[in-house]
C-alpha cells in the first residue's frame, strides 16, 4: 500500500505539470506568433542554459561569452533573416581566436562544445520558428501537431513499454527503454497525428506516416542523447525547474531532436509537391 502511495506521489507531480504545460504551450500557440515565438525561444534557451551546466560539469568548459553572442546572433537572425550557417562560423572563429588567447589547453573541447550547444538547442528553435512563426507564415497547426505527435509518442511508449516491454533497446543507457514501448509510442504518434490532421484539414495520411515515423525516431535519439550526458556524470535530473519531470533538457530532448527534422522535411516535401 505505501509503495502505491509513493508511486502516486511522484507521478502526481509529473502529471499536473504534464496537464498545466501542455494547454500553456497550447495557448501560447494559438493567441499570436509573438507568444509563440517567445515559448519557442523559453524552451531553446532553457535548454542550453542546462546543456552549458553539463558541459561544465563535464569539463569541456564552453565559451560564455561565445555562447551569449550566439544566442543573440540567432535571435537578430530572426528578425533579419540571414543564414543560420554565417552565425555559426563568426561563433567558431570568435571562439577560437578566445581560446588561442587564453591559450587553453583544452582548446578543441571548448571550441566544440559552444558551437555544439548553439546548434543542439537553439538551431532546432530558429528553424521551426522560421517555418511557422514568421508573421507572413503563421500557423499554429504546424507546431501544435508537432508537439502533440511528442506527447503521444511520450505517453505511448511509457505504458506499451510497462505492459508489453520485454526487450531492451540499450540498457547500459536507459534500462527502462524497450523496442515494444517505443513501437507502441510511434502507433499513438501516428493516430494523434492523424486525428489532429483530420479536425483541422492539415497533413495528407501519406505526411502523417512520415511525421510519425520521424519524430517517433528523433524523440527516442532525443532522449537517449540527454540520458547518456545525465548518465556521464552521474546526474539524475538535468534541472528541477518542472516539477515531476525535471529541466528543460528532460522533458524536450524528443523535441529539439525532432524539431529541426520535422521542419527540414515540411520543407522537402512542399519542395517536392511543387515540382
Amino acid at each position: 500500500m505505501k509503495e502505491k502511495t509513493k508511486k502516486w506521489n511522484s507521478l502526481l507531480p509529473r502529471l499536473i505539470t504534464g496537464i498545466f504545460g501542455g494547454a500553456a504551450v497550447i495557448f501560447l500557440l494559438v493567441i499570436h506568433q509573438y507568444t509563440a515565438f517567445f515559448m519557442l525561444l523559453l524552451i531553446g534557451v532553457g535548454c542550453l542554459w542546462e546543456y552549458y551546466n553539463i558541459a561544465k560539469k563535464s569539463k569541456l568548459n564552453p565559451n560564455l561569452f561565445s555562447t551569449l553572442l550566439g544566442v543573440l546572433l540567432l535571435l537578430l537572425n530572426l528578425f533579419f533573416q540571414f543564414d543560420i550557417e554565417w552565425v555559426l562560423l563568426f561563433i567558431l572563429f570568435l571562439t577560437a581566436c578566445m581560446e588561442l588567447i587564453k591559450e587553453n589547453q583544452n582548446i578543441v573541447a571548448t571550441i566544440s562544445s559552444t558551437v555544439l550547444g548553439l546548434i543542439y538547442t537553439l538551431v532546432p528553435v530558429i528553424l521551426m520558428a522560421k517555418t511557422s512563426v514568421y508573421e507572413d507564415t503563421y500557423d499554429w497547426r504546424i507546431v501544435i501537431a508537432l508537439f502533440i505527435m511528442i506527447w503521444a509518442f511520450d505517453s505511448g511508449a511509457y505504458f506499451a513499454g510497462k505492459f508489453f516491454g520485454k526487450h531492451k533497446m540499450i540498457p547500459n543507457v536507459s534500462p527502462g527503454k524497450t523496442w515494444e514501448g517505443t513501437l507502441g509510442g510511434c502507433l499513438l504518434c501516428f493516430v494523434s497525428v492523424f486525428l489532429f490532421s483530420n479536425a483541422f484539414s492539415f497533413f495528407t495520411f501519406f505526411e502523417c506516416i512520415v511525421y510519425a515515423v520521424l519524430v517517433s525516431i528523433c524523440g527516442t535519439f532525443g532522449d537517449l542523447l540527454v540520458s547518456q550526458m545525465k548518465r556521464n556524470i552521474d546526474l539524475k535530473d538535468t534541472g528541477s525547474i518542472l516539477p515531476g519531470h525535471g529541466g528543460f533538457l528532460d522533458r524536450f530532448d524528443g523535441f529539439l531532436m525532432a524539431a529541426s527534422f520535422y521542419s527540414i522535411t515540411m520543407l522537402l516535401l512542399e519542395n517536392l509537391g511543387h515540382i
